[in-house]
């Protein structure tokens, strides 16, 4: 009997002393808030103010919702290739948070479907971000990007309508090319705000797509 109870006792010293370990290397997903995506991959500002989402890490979800905060700081960017050539993710809901969404972000990801951003400003958008996403079939950008960069939307073959915000004074060369079914923008400036916008080369889809002004 005292043998059992010694073991029983050593058992549980032994699982105690397991769990202290594990909670002083930390959680991966400690510090995500309820609802959005576990395990994916921060970078901390070099002050210490907010982080930066830097990959898919450990997350095995295909609708990725990323926060707006991670640890009680704010997630303000998304880094360049973060989500580069990942053939899962379906579908991204990017919070008001993020201001910045880096160089090739979505890079070739040719089941992305749907992204939506639940803020109403953005300030940059970078070249590549969504190159080559061919599943996806529209997009509604937010105010506040002053640029869509070259070959921002190059090969998404099945962009069928894009929301462009007033905010756009040039669209880069490349930026819609491939994109042959684009048949409607909502652009949400005036007819003469569209007409005062720098659009570059290679981007014919925009003369033939139907635009609805003010929307």
């Amino acid at each position: 009997m005292k043998k059992t109870l010694t073991a029983i006792i050593l058992s549980l010293a032994a699982a105690a002393t397991l769990s202290l370990g594990m909670a002083a290397c930390g959680n991966p997903d400690d510090g995500t808030p309820a609802g959005a995506t576990n395990g994916l991959e921060y970078t901390l500002s070099d002050d210490g103010t907010y982080y930066t989402l830097a990959g898919i890490g450990t997350a095995t979800e295909t609708e990725i919702i990323i926060p707006e905060t991670y640890r009680d700081l704010p997630v303000t960017e998304i880094e360049a290739d973060a989500f580069r050539s990942n053939k899962d993710i379906t579908a991204v809901t990017i919070p008001a948070s993020i201001t910045t969404i880096g160089p090739a972000v979505f890079n070739d990801c040719s089941s992305l479907e749907s992204v939506t951003f639940e803020g109403d400003e953005l300030d940059s958008l970078g070249n590549f971000a969504f190159i080559n996403c061919t599943s996806l079939t529209e997009i509604a950008l937010p105010e506040g990007i002053p640029t869509i960069g070259t070959y921002t939307f190059s090969g998404c073959s099945n962009l069928t309508a894009i929301t462009i915000p007033a905010s756009v004074t040039s669209i880069e060369a490349s930026a819609f090319t491939l994109c042959n079914r684009l048949a409607t923008i909502n652009y949400r400036g005036s007819r003469t705000q569209w007409a005062g916008i720098d659009i570059a080369d290679q981007n014919e889809a925009l003369y033939e797509a139907n635009i609805n002004y003010n929307s």
